[in-house]
């Protein structure tokens, strides 16, 4: 599983998308015994968020303040349809790698792939 820290979506389909992080946070004992939270966990950045057709947007997960070595992945938002989720990955703020995605289709019939 590759450590990343960005993610990036570019959309080519006939719709509106937004970009969601889902993530389960890595928690450390006093012990030092290592979990993750059982359920995923969902964040975005406030404020505008829509990724028109022909446009992209890259997110920071560090902005989301979870704990290094949290599970990540993307999930693209499909306004008035289905989304997709990404695949899983560790989140490092010490990364410097984006992992991209493309979202194509229609609102009720898409396709997400990693670019």
């Amino acid at each position: 599983m590759s450590d990343i820290r960005y993610i990036k979506l570019k959309n080519e389909g006939g719709f509106v998308a937004r970009i969601q992080i889902q993530y389960k946070a890595r928690r450390v004992d006093h012990d030092g015994n290592v979990s993750f939270d059982a359920k995923w966990q969902k964040w975005h950045t406030d404020g505008y968020r829509d990724i028109c057709v022909g446009q992209d947007r890259t997110v920071d997960i560090a902005d989301a303040h979870i704990p290094d070595g949290s599970f990540v992945r993307l999930k693209a938002e499909v306004i008035l349809g289905d989304g997709k989720l990404g695949d899983t990955y560790v989140f490092q703020t010490s990364s410097t790698t984006t992992i991209s995605y493309k979202i194509s289709g229609t609102t009720l019939s898409n396709t997400l792939s990693r670019i």
